[in-house]
């Protein structure tokens, strides 16, 4: 049940209260700066956890229900403090708000799809064009 893999996804959901917090003062460049590296540490053990656990073989329930829910978590996080904190180079502004509520709203049907999933009897493997997509929206997040 904690495997290394499983041990990375919950990593990434207990560190999103770190990233908000250095995300939460606008004025401090060296807290954004941290919160970038951070963010991209938590894009890189997305990544590996998956690859890790299919590796070993040891993919669990705990891990294909948590994986998705740590993403949705972490892009949530990041968008509500870009929109919440209104720095004037980091901040979602204007038409640029209409963008982020559709990928939040985008992501409220697709968690409860994930949740609903260990309950299907039919097997969903993962493809490469998800994991490529979440990479770009966690870089274009981030970036």
């Amino acid at each position: 049940m904690l495997s290394l893999p499983n041990l990375l996804t919950l990593s990434r959901i207990f560190t999103v209260p770190i990233l908000v917090a250095l995300l939460w003062y606008p004025g401090w460049e060296l807290g954004y700066g941290l919160g970038f590296g951070l963010y991209c540490l938590m894009g890189i053990t997305d990544y590996f956890d998956g690859y890790l656990a299919r590796a070993q073989g040891t993919v669990s329930k705990l891990g294909v229900f948590l994986d998705p829910i740590a993403d949705k978590i972490m892009v949530a996080a990041v968008i509500v403090m870009l929109v919440g904190t209104r720095h004037e180079a980091a901040s979602i502004t204007g038409l640029h708000l209409i963008p982020a509520l559709i990928i939040l709203l985008r992501k409220l049907p697709c968690l409860a799809c994930v949740n609903s999933l260990p309950n299907c009897a039919c097997p969903c493997p993962c493809r490469s064009w998800p994991n490529g997509k979440r990479l770009c929206s966690l870089w274009r997040l981030g970036h």
